[in-house]
């Protein structure tokens, strides 16, 4: 995935026209030390239409942290530290542990698959979230991570899974249904 994104970032930068005015006035913007605070602040922080969006990867960011500082790694984490902190296992879950199948969609295997996870994540929440409000974007993501963990105990029981993949795939799905059924619904960048 690294190497293909990679890639496509390469193509891209060969086609890419290059405006210098922008450039040289970015450069300005961003090297005031005010304004790169601001500008982060206005992303970072949850409100307006991504609100549930951004405290989605808030947590999900908070927790691969806390992972890192308990000695789980970085680019890729512990088997043994993801399970003990709520992996999804069919065995485990089986034995009574069915908070895994909600905890695992927090918990990310290395930095590429949270940041990747987490891209998909913004992109999904920045189409769905003003269509369905937040409480209804908070209820369909935790329903899909949760049908994405049982399938995936269903389809192989015995394996570790960790991540908001299915999740966020979900989300997918719904974008797909809203832009079939009622294409009036999503915004224009559809």
């Amino acid at each position: 995935a690294f190497l293909g994104g990679g890639l496509l970032w390469f193509i891209v930068l060969l086609f890419l026209r290059i405006d210098r005015e922008s450039i040289d006035h970015r450069v300005s913007v961003v090297g005031e030390a005010g304004s790169a605070w601001s500008r982060f602040v206005d992303v970072a922080v949850p409100r307006g239409g991504l609100f549930i969006t951004r405290i989605l990867v808030w947590v999900n960011v908070l927790v691969f942290l806390a992972l890192v500082v308990a000695g789980a790694g970085f680019m890729s984490l512990r088997t043994s530290l993801l399970v003990e902190w709520g992996a999804n296992n069919g065995p485990l879950v089986l034995q009574g542990g069915y908070e895994r199948l909600l905890v695992s969609t927090f918990l990310h295997g290395s930095i590429i698959h949270l940041v990747m996870n987490m891209g998909g994540l913004v992109l999904a929440g920045f189409i769905l979230e003003p269509v369905l409000g937040r409480l209804t974007s908070l209820l369909v993501y935790l329903i899909c991570g949760v049908a994405a963990s049982i399938a995936s105990i269903w389809w192989e029981p015995d394996h570790i899974s960790v991540g908001a993949s299915g999740a966020i795939f979900g989300l997918y799905g719904i974008v797909l249904a809203l832009g079939f059924f009622s294409r009036r619904k999503l915004p224009d960048m559809t």
